[in-house]
């Protein structure tokens, strides 16, 4: 079960979707209002990225399962992005329980990632209600969370997958926490 191929997967539709934002703000405001085919390359972009992203969640529980780490099910830690309320802090709080219980050393990754996603999503709500707006999510808040997106996603692989082979060492403050 290979975590890097929907960690990838992820990482660059996340790129092509954040080109794309600007790609349609630019030509809906320089060129058309009603750039509809653009648009709709974007949501077909996000919605792959989507997929993407729940796999790769998935694998990371489904691994940590392997771990003998039963916190939390695969199948619940994709749901979980789907309930209201409770989406808005249970997949963040899973993933910080995962890392520490690993003591990956992520959690200011995590946290930064969550941040991020919440702003844009906020971000992204506003500029459907103020067109203005657009412009700084195109030029601003996109590409901002997809870098940090990018970081995290790459970090999170990269732990997880050494864990898987062994070859993970818990840091020090982790081993005298145990």
């Amino acid at each position: 079960m290979s975590l890097r191929r929907p960690a990838n997967v992820y990482r660059s539709l996340l790129a092509a979707k954040t080109f794309g934002v600007i790609i349609v703000v630019l030509t809906g405001v320089l060129i058309d209002p009603r750039a509809t085919e653009l648009a709709s390359l974007l949501v077909i972009a996000n919605l792959a990225s989507l997929v993407a992203f729940l796999v790769w969640i998935y694998r990371i529980f489904r691994i940590a399962e392997t771990r003998d780490f039963h916190q939390v099910a695969p199948s619940s830690a994709v749901i979980d992005y789907f309930i209201p309320v409770v989406g808005l802090y249970k997949p963040r709080n899973d993933l910080l329980d995962f890392n520490g219980r690993f003591g990956g050393g992520l959690s200011k990754d995590i946290r930064g990632w969550w941040a991020a996603a919440i702003v844009t999503s906020i971000v992204s709500v506003i500029a459907t209600l103020i067109p203005t707006v657009h412009l700084l999510n195109a030029f601003l808040i996109a590409p901002l969370y997809a870098v940090i997106t990018w970081r995290f996603v790459g970090r999170m692989t990269d732990f997880v997958e050494k864990l898987e082979r062994n070859e993970f060492v818990p840091s020090p403050e982790f081993q005298l926490a145990v």
